[in-house]
């Protein structure tokens, strides 16, 4: 048993649930820190439970490099169902960690680069002569604006494997990252920046409430309904998958 004395790393994960993309292989990782540092395992394994505590993946053996324990396991079948009540639960060096998990369709991933933030705002673009910075990219902010995009979603009820459309998140991903980015700079000193870091944060929420999702409620593929981002929906109980 733990005491207070005991030296346990905190596990880091970006979001709230491990997002499994059904029908593809799987990366998990395992990201243990301790003092501001990473704290990696000696030896770690993890597995993947459904809602009935089924084991998807067994005690599958982690890879060991860079600070981070990491598996790349078999596919998780077709049949599978889409949707919540999955857990992923890590052993390393004999301590548990786990975290909830859903079994999606697609991952989504952002559609935001460096490139758009510097054609919104050229002076944010490092290489022209009327650059206010010499930063060389905006990558992290540009990350952290769309794991917080993430969030929002999973936070409000969104069910972003159901979600077809990713492309739809663009506007509000690039004003948010574009926020993110002002913030910086007004935190340098620049009362222009801080005003525009203002007005972007106000623009993002309402790019924000006229989004609409594009949902597949029946999972075959085809667009059954649309909603907005600005209404939340309850994760409380079973969804009925086959709702039209």
């Amino acid at each position: 048993m733990s005491t207070t004395t005991d030296i346990i790393p905190a596990a880091r994960w970006d979001l709230p649930v491990e997002l499994l993309e059904r029908g593809s292989s799987l990366t998990l990782r395992l990201r243990l820190y301790r003092g501001g540092e990473a704290a990696p395992p000696s030896v770690a394994t993890v597995s993947v439970y459904d809602s009935g505590d089924a084991a998807l993946v067994d005690e599958a053996a982690a890879s060991i490099a860079d600070g981070v324990a990491s598996v790349v396991t078999a596919a998780i079948t077709a049949t599978t169902p889409l949707g919540t009540g999955y857990r992923v639960v890590w052993t390393a060096d004999g301590r548990t960690y786990d975290i909830p998990a859903y079994v999606v369709r697609r991952i989504l991933y952002p559609t935001v680069t460096d490139l758009d933030v510097r054609r919104r705002w050229s002076y944010l673009d490092s290489g022209t002569p009327a650059t206010l910075t010499r930063a060389s990219t905006w990558q992290d902010l540009i990350d952290d604006a769309w794991l917080t995009i993430q969030h929002r979603l999973i936070e409000t009820g969104r069910l972003p494997w159901l979600v077809l459309s990713p492309s739809s998140l663009r506007e509000p991903h690039l004003l948010l990252a574009g926020a993110r980015i002002h913030d910086v700079l007004a935190a340098r000193g620049n009362p222009t920046m801080r005003d525009r870091a203002s007005q972007l944060h106000a623009q993002y929420e309402a790019a924000w409430a006229r989004v609409s999702m594009r949902y597949d409620d029946d999972d075959d593929g085809r667009e059954d309904r649309t909603a907005s981002a600005g209404t939340s929906l309850w994760l409380g109980g079973a969804y009925d998958w086959s709702r039209p």
